[in-house]
C-alpha cells in the first residue's frame, strides 16, 4: 500500500477530487522515484529565513498552458498557494475576461519562498535565489508538458530564457528547446495593479496564448509583401498607391523620440495587411 505524502509533510486519504489537487500532483511523480518541487526544509538559499510555507506549482495535469510568476506574496505565504492575493485577483479577472479557466491551467513562481519586503520593488529577487529554485520550476514544466510556457515579469523570463525585459519582448512566441515547447512573453499582473495602463497589454498577451494553445510548435510565418522605395518611379508608384487607398497606415521608424535632435531612419506605409512600401 502506497502512503501519500504532501510538500508539508502532511499525509492525504485519496478522493475524487485528486485531478484538481496541485498538491497531489508532487505525489504522482514521486511514484516514480523522484519528486516534483521543493521540499518543505528547503534551505538553498537566504529566502528559508524570511518563509512561513514553501509555495510550490499549482500543477494540473494536462493543461495545455503554465503560467510562471516571481515569487510569493503574504497570502501565498500563508496559505502555501500561488497567486491568491491581490496579483491572483487581477490574474482571475483576466482570466475571466478573455474566457480562459484557471482550473484548466498550471501556475507557479520562478521563486518558491517569499522574499522580504524591506528590498527595492525592481529588485525583489537575488539572481542566486532565482537559480536556487530553478530546476524545481523546470522539473514542473516538463512534468505538465504544457504546449505553451507564459513568464509573467522579468523575474520569470531571466529563468524559463535567460533574458531580460519584458516590455521589449512581449506579446511574441518564442521556442524553448529546453523545455520543448512555445514561450509567451508578458508582464506581471502586479504590474497591472500599479500601472492600470499597462492591463491591456497582460489581457492581449493571454488572449493570444489561449489563441496559440492548441497546437505544439510555432505558428508558420505569414508571407509579407513589400517593397523598398529606391529611386524616383518607386516613388511615383508609392504616391499613386497612396492616392488610390480608401485607407492606409504610417509608421516612422526614428533614432529616438526627440523630435528636434534625433533622425528619421525610415517611413513605411500600408495599404492593405501583409502588404507595404518602405521609403
Amino acid at each position: 500500500m502506497i502512503e501519500l505524502g504532501m510538500a508539508d509533510g502532511e499525509n492525504c486519504n485519496p478522493c475524487y477530487s485528486y485531478r484538481n489537487c496541485f498538491r497531489l500532483s508532487y505525489v504522482l511523480y514521486n511514484w516514480k522515484g523522484k519528486m516534483i518541487g521543493a521540499p518543505a526544509n528547503c534551505d538553498k538559499c537566504e529566502l528559508k529565513n524570511f518563509r512561513r510555507k514553501v509555495v510550490n506549482g499549482e500543477l494540473r495535469p494536462g493543461s495545455r498552458v503554465f503560467l510562471v510568476g516571481q515569487s510569493p506574496g503574504y497570502l501565498e505565504d500563508l496559505k502555501g498557494k500561488p497567486f491568491v492575493g491581490e496579483s491572483g485577483k487581477e490574474l482571475d479577472m483576466v482570466l475571466k475576461k478573455i474566457k480562459l479557466k484557471r482550473d484548466e491551467l498550471s501556475i507557479s513562481n520562478a521563486c518558491r519562498c517569499k522574499p522580504p519586503t524591506n528590498r527595492p520593488k525592481d529588485k525583489t529577487l537575488k539572481k542566486e535565489e532565482i537559480r536556487a529554485c530553478r530546476q524545481y520550476l523546470i522539473d514542473e514544466i516538463k512534468y505538465i508538458k504544457p504546449n505553451v510556457v507564459v513568464c509573467m515579469g522579468n523575474e520569470a523570463l531571466g529563468a524559463i530564457l535567460g533574458m531580460k525585459g519584458v516590455m521589449d519582448l512581449r506579446g511574441v512566441f518564442y521556442w524553448s528547446e529546453e523545455l520543448g515547447c512555445k514561450v509567451m512573453v508578458t508582464i506581471h499582473p502586479a504590474a497591472a495593479l500599479r500601472q492600470w495602463e499597462v492591463l491591456p497589454l497582460l489581457e492581449w498577451d493571454l488572449k493570444k496564448t489561449k489563441d496559440g494553445c492548441t497546437a505544439k510548435g510555432l505558428p508558420r510565418p505569414q508571407k509579407t509583401n513589400y517593397k523598398v522605395v529606391r529611386n524616383l518611379r518607386h516613388f511615383d508608384a508609392l504616391i499613386l498607391s497612396l492616392l488610390d487607398a480608401p485607407i492606409y497606415s504610417v509608421d516612422l521608424e526614428t533614432t529616438g523620440f526627440d523630435f528636434l535632435m534625433d533622425k528619421i531612419l525610415c517611413i513605411g506605409f500600408s495599404m492593405k495587411q501583409r502588404t507595404g512600401m518602405v521609403l
